[in-house]
């Protein structure tokens, strides 16, 4: 048993549902790049759970300003180590010199295990040279230093798509790493059942063990292959859901009858990935079956059919888990996208929460207030429209209207291969915030970008609408496709006060960001005991001095409870009330506090509370709170503070 279990239960600024957000937008392409015209299309995006100044994003881009092929051996990805506000390539992805592409698709995911001054970032990439699939863990992802191969799969594999989260025991070697892929498309496949996972329980460790499970559990008749998309998200209960394509029949030319198939494990895919049955008594559930999609074809310049599958488990609660899927009947509207939600597990999936016509790529993320967010492009009038949604319910059923991020040509540029702007999206959400990428036309027109003026770090002139690639703004390029990044902040950080759940010393701690990123929470928090009216400090590396609690007849059952209050950004006095509650561990009492307290507990007098001029950033600790434990209970306790603010949204 640990010696002490207190830790902090925060529960302060809420998401008001419809309120706004605060979104800024940035082209990813950096300013030494100015004189590039490639089609940087297909992006993707991963933030470190840890630190989210930590970015990294990738897309289909070269070693060279030429667009290929390839001049040395190792493929870039984008680096952001200020929250996206900037952003350097480095080249650290295994390539091949003259490749005619950097990789095929690539997929990046941070998971929040230390590894120095970062954390451990795994990519999924389809290697140039002969497209099979490698799996890729970089130590640090900010240098130019080949990320390390950990895994590989061949027979004609296809769209790695990263699902990841560290482990919750805390083990160093201990990251959860899915990747779902295509394995086997093109008629190579022996039972014809493609969708598949690959995983480890420790893809920290020097050689992961990495363990295939083929998902699909039905028959795909003549076609012997399922959709090319086979999406992953795993909830830190052990929670895997996986959504893909299973492709049954064709009519003719190149449309496909597909299911769209969800299917899911219990224990973190130790259990194979059949938790749940649907027809025929078989692993996964049709959510909807025979439904006609369109396999090549184009839409704005841009191919159709080969991705537009997206899934999210919320991280409040593993039995919520999104779905999005994109159908297109031949020969009638374009595609269209379909979003739906299960509150019981993947059982039941009900009707459509949104139907977007003419639209692809479509991304989904829950943050941990509980709100999705939805990125997707839509089609019409030869313009690409790249469009974020959020729900503004308390149910999480009810999309707002959203924000037009671009409104760009589909014309011009003229694509050179495809995908256009690209198969997929990405977007993130780490605690309360959403992180996302799309792919669009760089022309600098303020027409183009409706909601948010972006940063360039190109060279460029809006007034005049030109890019260029010198300082001296004398040499013009032609426009091109680029990643553009975006990042919603759902909470003013000057309203949004937090407890830490751990400090690890006087430069490295929680930054409010929910849920925590370590696995022993409950003994490095914010929030802490003393027999004793002063709260310990000094601290030693700046850790509060716990102590277990007293408990006895007369002062021998006397505590203080203390906390410490932050917040990332001044700008606004507030006072910050603080509630504290008490559970003697291992006596199976529930949480009481001095509006319905047990017996032998007293925690009397009103809730300490703590000023914040305009300026103040903290850490400003409590009064002390004077609570009573009689000599009927556990010395250890769950120790938890409940904050708030007028200002609390």
């Amino acid at each position: 048993m640990k010696s002490r279990l207190t830790f902090a239960l925060v529960a302060l600024a809420l998401l008001a549902f419809g309120a706004s957000a605060q979104i800024t937008l940035v082209n990813v392409v950096p300013q030494a790049r100015s004189g590039e015209t490639n089609q940087d299309s297909e992006p993707t995006v991963a933030v470190n759970p840890a630190n989210p100044l930590h970015l990294a994003a990738s897309a289909f881009t070269w070693d060279n300003l030429n667009a290929g092929p390839m001049t040395g051996n190792m493929a870039p990805i984008y680096v952001s180590t200020d929250g996206g506000a900037t952003w350097s390539m480095v080249l650290n992805v295994p390539s091949t010199t003259g490749a005619m592409f950097p990789t095929g698709d690539i997929n990046p995911r941070f998971t929040a295990s230390p590894s120095g001054t970062t954390s451990f970032l795994y990519t999924g990439i389809l290697h140039s040279a002969d497209f099979n699939m490698w799996v890729l863990r970089s130590a640090d992802y900010r240098l130019a230093v080949a990320m390390t191969q950990i895994d590989t799969r061949s027979n004609n594999v296809d769209q790695p798509h990263l699902g990841g989260l560290m482990s919750l025991r805390g083990d160093a070697g201990a990251d959860h790493i899915y990747v779902g892929f295509n394995d086997g498309w093109g008629n190579v496949s022996p039972t014809g059942m493609t969708a598949s996972v690959d995983w480890t329980l420790n893809g920290a460790d020097v050689a992961p063990t990495f363990n295939l499970n083929a998902v699909e559990t039905r028959s795909t008749g003549a076609l012997n292959q399922d959709g090319f998309s086979i999406v992953p998200t795993v909830h830190p209960d052990g929670t895997v859901y996986v959504g893909f394509y299973g492709w049954r029949s064709t009519p003719g030319g190149n449309t496909v009858n597909t299911d769209v198939v969800v299917v899911r494990d219990d224990h973190f895919g130790n259990d194979g990935y059949g938790s749940l049955i649907g027809a025929g008594a078989l692993a996964g559930v049709q959510v909807v079956t025979a439904q006609p999609m369109q396999v090549g074809g184009f839409m704005g310049n841009n191919r159709l059919g080969a991705s537009n599958m997206a899934v999210c488990v919320d991280p409040n609660d593993s039995d919520r888990v999104y779905l999005v899927w994109g159908d297109k009947p031949p020969m009638t509207s374009n595609q269209t996208l379909h979003v739906r939600l299960s509150t019981d597990r993947g059982a039941n999936w009900g009707s459509d929460l949104l139907t977007i016509s003419n639209a692809v790529n479509p991304a989904i993320a829950v943050n941990t207030h509980g709100v999705a967010g939805l990125l997707y492009q839509t089609w019409g009038s030869n313009r690409w429209q790249s469009v974020f949604r959020r729900t503004n319910n308390a149910a999480g059923t009810t999309f707002d209207a959203g924000v037009v991020l671009a409104d760009t040509d589909s014309t011009t540029p003229a694509w050179t291969f495809q995908p256009y702007i690209g198969d997929y999206t990405g977007l993130v959400a780490r605690g309360r915030d959403f992180y996302g990428i799309f792919s669009a036309s760089n022309y600098p027109d303020a027409a183009n970008f409706p909601t948010v003026m972006p940063t360039y770090q190109r060279y460029v002139n809006w007034g005049t609408n030109q890019l260029f690639s010198d300082a001296g703004m004398t040499i013009t390029v032609s426009r091109s496709i680029d990643p553009f990044f975006f990042h919603s902040v759902e909470l003013d950080p000057k309203l949004d006060f937090y407890v830490r759940d751990w400090t690890d010393s006087a430069s490295s701690g929680d930054d409010g960001a929910e849920p925590s990123t370590h696995p022993y929470f409950y003994v490095t928090p914010d929030v802490w005991n003393r027999r004793g009216p002063t709260d310990g400090s000094p601290f030693p590396n700046d850790q509060p001095a716990n102590e277990d609690a007293g408990n006895g007849a007369g002062n021998l059952g006397d505590n203080w409870a203390f906390a410490r209050i932050r917040r990332n950004a001044s700008g606004v006095a507030d006072t910050v009330t603080v509630h504290y509650a008490v559970s003697p561990f291992g006596t199976g009492s529930a949480y009481a506090d001095n509006v319905v307290p047990f017996p032998g507990l007293t925690m009397a007098g009103p809730d300490p509370t703590v000023p914040f001029l305009a300026a103040d950033l903290g850490p400003i600790t409590t009064a002390n709170y004077p609570w009573h434990l009689d000599a009927i209970a556990s010395t250890h306790l769950c120790l938890a503070a409940q904050i708030s603010t007028a200002s609390d949204p």
